[in-house]
C-alpha cells in the first residue's frame, strides 16, 4: 500500500466535495484557498483543509463580505456579553472589584480590631477561673462573638 498526502482531483469533484459553484472554486483558487498544483488538477486534501480554516477564521479569504459579517458577529457578541453582564449585576450575582474590594477592607480591619481588643476583654473576664474547662469556654464564646461581629454586609452595595 502506498500512502500519499496529495490526492489531485478534478474541478466538478473540488466542486462537490466543497458544495461549491465553479465561480466559487475559481476565486477560492487566486486566494490561494484552493491550492492548484497543475492544469485541471486541484489538491483535495490541501483545498479541503485551507477551506475549513477559512470557514473557521483562521485564514483570511480576503473577501470583505466574510471580514464584514465576522466582525459583526463578534460584535454582536461583545453586545450580548456586556447586557448579561448587567443582568448578573441587577440579580445581586456579580458586583464591581471596587465594591468588593472596599467591603473586604472593612471586613477586615474590623476582624483585626476586634481581634486586637480581646486581651483586655478577656484578662478581666479570665484572671478570677482556674478550671480549665471553663477558660476554654469562655475563650470560645468570645472568639465566636468576635467573628460573627465581623458581618460583610452586601446587600447595599449591589446598587452602586
Amino acid at each position: 500500500m502506498t500512502t500519499t498526502n496529495q490526492i489531485l482531483v478534478n474541478q466538478a469533484a473540488i466542486c462537490a466535495a466543497l458544495s461549491l459553484s465553479h465561480t466559487q472554486v475559481q476565486d477560492l483558487c487566486k486566494k490561494g484557498i484552493i491550492i492548484k498544483p497543475e492544469r485541471n488538477a486541484y489538491d483535495l486534501i490541501k483545498s479541503v483543509n485551507n477551506y475549513i480554516q477559512m470557514l473557521k477564521g483562521n485564514i483570511s479569504s480576503g473577501d470583505s463580505e466574510t471580514d464584514y459579517y465576522a466582525e459583526r458577529a463578534r460584535l454582536t457578541k461583545a453586545q450580548a456579553d456586556e447586557r448579561e453582564l448587567k443582568v448578573m449585576r441587577g440579580r445581586g450575582e456579580l458586583v464591581l472589584i471596587e465594591t468588593a474590594e472596599r467591603v473586604w477592607c472593612n471586613a477586615a480591619i474590623t476582624l483585626r480590631n476586634n481581634i486586637l481588643a480581646l486581651p483586655a476583654k478577656l484578662s478581666k473576664i479570665l484572671a478570677p477561673i482556674d478550671d480549665p474547662r471553663k477558660i476554654e469556654s469562655e475563650l470560645k464564646k468570645e472568639f465566636t462573638a468576635t467573628l460573627d461581629s465581623v458581618t460583610v454586609e452586601t446587600e447595599s452595595y449591589y446598587d452602586e
